[in-house]
């Protein structure tokens, strides 16, 4: 279970090494649940292909590979209790490494928790040993996503598999359950965080009742690892 930082605050990055995998989506869900908290968000993808700003228009669109949109992040840590970043597939590893590289640990009053949403295929447990060692030299916490709200499958990790990784599962290791297809397109369609779509009298009664059972769901997998421990 993730414990309270110290730190006044934190700094999330839901990330992953390809896209696909459900990271905006699971970005979504967080900004759902931190909806009592003061929040940045920043969306990396192009101008113009961004899909977070589209739910959450008060997302900022930023380009992680220039040093000025990289300052907008790091120097406007103490502005929110919580900084929140959908950062784009492949960006994961080279952002790690700079905050690595600038002393992020040791310089910046705010604790890094990585939201790594995993491949559906065993490459991700490559991605996992890649990631953490990197995770850990920032001072930060790794959790392992399993997003199969699109309908993905997973690989079983073997007996050995789940020693070596045993730091992070299954007390860091949470997943997203499916998501009925029409009702994430009714979602989709209306443009609304899914908090907002469950309130909205005006969407059908049974696409909100299934939307809201999933996001419960969801919200109890937040819970089970003690996520709010960061933010509280």
């Amino acid at each position: 279970m993730l414990k309270q930082s110290a730190a006044k605050n934190t700094l999330i990055f839901v990330g992953a090494d390809k896209g696909g995998v459900g990271k905006t989506m699971l970005a979504r869900l967080l900004l759902d649940y931190l909806g009592g908290v003061s929040v940045r968000a920043f969306d990396t993808e192009p101008i113009g292909a961004g899909v977070l700003k589209r739910f959450y228009p008060s997302a900022k669109q930023v380009n992680l590979t220039q040093s000025q949109d990289q300052a907008l992040i790091v120097d406007g840590l103490g502005a929110a209790r919580v900084t929140l970043v959908d950062i784009a597939a492949g960006l994961l590893s080279p952002t790690l490494h700079l905050f690595q590289r600038i002393g992020f640990k040791q310089g910046v009053d705010a604790h890094l928790c990585v939201m790594h949403v995993l491949g559906n295929t065993v490459a991700s447990l490559g991605e996992i040993k890649n990631t953490t060692a990197l995770i850990a030299g920032n001072g930060g916490d790794h959790v392992l996503v399993k997003n199969h709200a699109a309908g993905s499958g997973f690989f079983e990790w073997d007996a050995g598999t789940a020693k070596e990784l045993a730091p992070y599962t299954p007390e860091r290791l949470i997943g997203i359950g499916h998501l009925d297809v029409q009702a994430a397109e009714r979602v989709d369609k209306s443009n609304q965080m899914f908090s907002a779509f469950v309130s909205d009298a005006a969407n059908s009664r049974l696409m909100r009742g299934l939307v809201r059972a999933w996001q419960a769901e969801a919200v109890a997998e937040f819970a089970r690892i003690g996520l709010i421990n960061l933010v509280s």
